[in-house]
């Protein structure tokens, strides 16, 4: 494992890829205001952590048999938490254009009946709910900006702290 710190006080834990090591970084209440802490997971773990997700299922009061949509799924971690309050009857349309995105989606869609996923934008989101026969829902849930894994895997084009081709489209097909 490798820790490093920046100048500008970015503490970040690297572990080998396949290592079982746990990291834990502590920071200490003394460091100023804007201090971040990173830790890098190994390629291919599941490394994002929804923003404000408590918040936002409060925001959407959600309803046990409720249809809700995550019109950005990214890797489902607001997906998940709202299929935990929805009963048998819910329903749950995630939208992504982000092929990466959408598999990982496609995966939770076999599991769940009450998921689906479309691949588009969310500019189409009335063509979209139209083609599913959807005239109403309950709530509406964006988290609108790049995903973690976007800007982990240099590949995508997104990455600042990696060398990597710049292409910042969020659907590259």
């Amino acid at each position: 494992m490798a820790v490093t710190v920046s100048p500008e006080g970015i503490v970040t834990a690297t572990v080998e890829p396949g290592s079982a090591v746990p990291v834990t970084v502590s920071v200490p209440s003394s460091l100023p205001v804007g201090i971040r802490v990173a830790a890098a997971a190994p390629r291919g773990a599941m490394s994002h952590i929804p923003v404000l997700l408590h918040e936002a299922l409060t925001a959407l009061c959600i309803q046990h048999d409720g249809v809700y949509l995550d019109c950005t799924f990214g890797r489902g971690g607001h997906s998940h938490a709202i299929l935990t309050e929805l009963g048998a009857n819910g329903r749950l349309i995630g939208f992504d254009r982000d092929p990466s995105a959408v598999a990982v989606a496609r995966n939770l869609a076999q599991e769940d009946p009450r998921f689906e996923i479309v691949h588009t934008a969310f500019s189409e989101l009335e063509t979209a709910l139209d083609s599913l026969a959807v005239n109403r829902v309950h709530g509406i849930l964006m988290d609108l900006g790049v995903s973690s894994p976007q800007l982990d895997e240099a590949e995508r084009g997104f990455s600042f702290q990696a060398d990597g081709p710049l292409d910042m489209r969020m659907d590259p097909t």
